[in-house]
């Protein structure tokens, strides 16, 4: 890092007309700030400091969420867990040697040569129409956003006639700061997250289908330790590994994966500054892909950014306009009688032979582990 340079700069730009992603704003204030500075949830926080005062929320009475879900017997629900956390574990320490991405006009062969970054920002979703399908559903706001996500790209994907069936990844931003700090008024202002492969289901054509596919996997990566594994992990091979070694590992991480996916929230009241109203956030990070993903929220709604290596995508808002038609019809596919989901057995399946192959594997360590014991005290 060149330390010549500042780590952060900031400039306003007044006297506009229409300005913004919904043309409803007269000035702007950019800010341009070095990610060694924090990641989003702490840069939010600092952000937050330079409004005039803090947002009035106006919380929004919970809902009793549907079970629309099969029941699942006890014993199943058990096994599941085993499963994810069995899997959690290979996860998180083989996540780097997994295959690429299948190949698509989003994919970039080479993270090494990527160019000059255009950037784009959707208009304002309602946040409430989101909240309405996450509850139809019985998921969450993250479930829906990342299902998306997912509609998004594979709109692109068709518009552009590229295939969209086959392993399709996006690297997620996860926050791992313990509940106890993201409760208090002082976030530190460090790095705190983790990149997590996540599965992006463009080769489903029901958004229904897309919808139940994040939700179950958003709900399997809260039992999963793979998360937890792969970030310590990476901060012990970071400090034994030599840095270019290191470096090299992480460029062929981010070359088996499409694009990268960040998700931050923002203030969900009203913000001024300078005793002017901020209509709109919106940010942009680099990173080693062709494309970067942001959402941020605010005010009870939300807008989806992308950076774009311009090799790759010549015109970003033709991307992040298939924003609206897709919220839409995902919100249409959950109206009235809505097909609900259907038991997996094939995921039940898995679940009890991965249970019983451990509780096996569990009863010879320790049959092992007995003998070995009896051995020394001179038993055997």
């Amino acid at each position: 890092m060149d330390e010549s340079r500042p780590l952060w700069e900031m400039y306003t730009v007044s006297n506009l007309k229409d300005a913004g992603p919904d043309g409803d704003s007269n000035g702007v204030v950019y800010m341009r700030i070095h990610h060694n500075i924090g990641d989003g949830i702490s840069l939010i926080a600092l952000v937050l400091k330079i409004f005039d005062k803090p947002p009035i929320v106006n919380k929004r009475a919970p809902k009793s969420l549907p079970n629309i879900w099969p029941k699942v017997p006890p014993v199943l629900n058990a096994c599941h867990t085993i499963r994810m956390m069995v899997q959690g574990v290979f996860e998180g320490v083989l996540f780097t040697l997994l295959p690429g991405d299948i190949d698509t006009v989003l994919k970039v062969p080479n993270v090494g040569l990527l160019g000059e970054r255009h950037v784009a920002t959707s208009s304002k979703v309602d946040l409430e129409k989101i909240k309405d399908i996450k509850e139809k559903i019985g998921g969450t706001v993250n479930d829906v956003l990342i299902a998306l996500l997912t509609g998004v790209l594979r709109r692109y994907l068709v518009a552009n006639c590229s295939k969209t069936d086959g392993q399709i990844r996006a690297l997620c931003l996860i926050n791992m700061r313990d509940k106890s700090k993201m409760m208090t008024k002082h976030i530190e202002l460090e790095n705190q997250w983790n990149f997590l492969p996540i599965p992006v289901p463009c080769g489903m054509t029901d958004p229904l289908d897309r919808l139940y596919f994040c939700k179950v996997y958003c709900d399997d990566q809260k039992i999963s330790p793979a998360n937890l594994v792969a970030y310590n992990l990476n901060n012990v091979v970071g400090k034994i590994v030599p840095p270019d070694i290191f470096c090299g590992m992480t460029y062929d991480l981010f070359n088996k994966c499409t694009t990268v996916f960040s998700n931050v929230p923002g203030p969900q009241g009203d913000v001024e500054m300078q005793g002017q109203k901020v209509q709109s956030i919106s940010f942009y990070s680099n990173s080693l892909s062709g494309t970067v993903f942001g959402l941020v929220s605010y005010n009870n709604a939300v807008q989806l950014s992308v950076a774009a290596d311009k090799a790759v995508i010549a015109d970003p808002q033709a991307l992040v306009d298939h924003v609206h038609d897709e919220i839409d019809e995902l919100h249409r596919a959950v109206q009235g009688d809505f097909r609900k989901p259907a038991l997996d057995m094939k995921r039940t399946g898995l679940d009890l032979t991965v249970t019983l192959l451990s509780i096996l594997l569990l009863f010879n360590l320790v049959k092992a582990a007995i003998y070995a014991l009896l051995y020394m005290i001179g038993i055997f």
